[in-house]
């Protein structure tokens, strides 16, 4: 057994601290420590083990985030521009719109309550001089036909069309129903006709007719104005839209 002189020793073997002059320097003294971290973090997301999972769970975040947004996708018939093919695709004829509409979003009432085409005379021509006929009329051919004091009461129908598909629960109501522009137009003209009823030359000096043009409409969720749900068309297979 050998006795070591701890003198003989360094004293940066012995771990102590050796004392400097103002003069001297420490670059000698400190030993560069070689980051890593570049490498490391390069190597990190080159590894397929790494890359792949953080992938997929970016992409399911995107997915997630994508739905919440978009909200439920309703589809619906498209009822194409014609009687034959509203018909074929089994849209069904509103009386009360004089519009075909998409049997997703079809409800009956309140039809039950009117006799469109019978309580009054209808016609093909403005001047209301060709008689329209009502079997036509009432299995949705006629293109244009003209009537009068028709057009009040088809905008109080579809404002309670509106409070029905709300009170029933329906998820989604024809476009004409939900269309605000629709609505406000009805409100100022029967707003309008009432101010003007009041005088009581109205009935003999009123000419007013209305105009209904054959409409094919298409679905509109309910909540399209509180939420992001939205409604596609369906198109049969072959047709030009599909």
């Amino acid at each position: 057994m050998h006795d070591h002189d701890v003198s003989s020793q360094s004293k940066s073997e012995r771990g102590e601290y050796i004392a400097l002059n103002e003069d001297e320097s420490t670059e000698d003294l400190e030993s560069p420590v070689p980051r890593r971290w570049g490498i490391l973090s390069v190597s990190f997301f080159t590894n397929p083990l790494v890359y792949a999972p953080l992938a997929i769970v970016f992409a399911g975040a995107i997915v997630f985030f994508w739905m919440t947004r978009t909200g439920n996708q309703y589809k619906y018939t498209d009822c194409g521009v014609t009687p034959d093919e509203a018909r074929a695709r089994g849209c069904v004829f509103e009386p009360m719109q004089r519009a075909w509409i998409p049997p997703e979003c079809y409800f009956p009432e309140p039809g039950e309550d009117y006799d469109t085409f019978r309580d009054r005379k209808w016609y093909l021509d403005p001047k209301m001089t060709i008689d329209a006929d009502v079997e036509n009329l009432e299995v949705g051919e006629v293109s244009v036909a003209y009537t009068r004091y028709w057009h009040d009461e088809h905008c109080t129908y579809l404002l309670r069309k509106l409070a029905l598909a709300v009170s029933m629960g329906k998820k989604m109501i024809n476009s004409k129903a939900l269309d605000i522009e629709h609505s406000n137009h009805c409100a100022l003209a029967i707003a309008e006709r009432l101010a003007s009823s009041y005088n009581v030359s109205f009935v003999e000096t009123d000419r007013s007719f209305t105009e209904s043009h054959l409409g094919f409409e298409w679905c509109l969720p309910l909540k399209t104005v509180v939420g992001p749900d939205r409604a596609v068309p369906v198109y049969p297979k072959g047709s030009e839209k599909n």
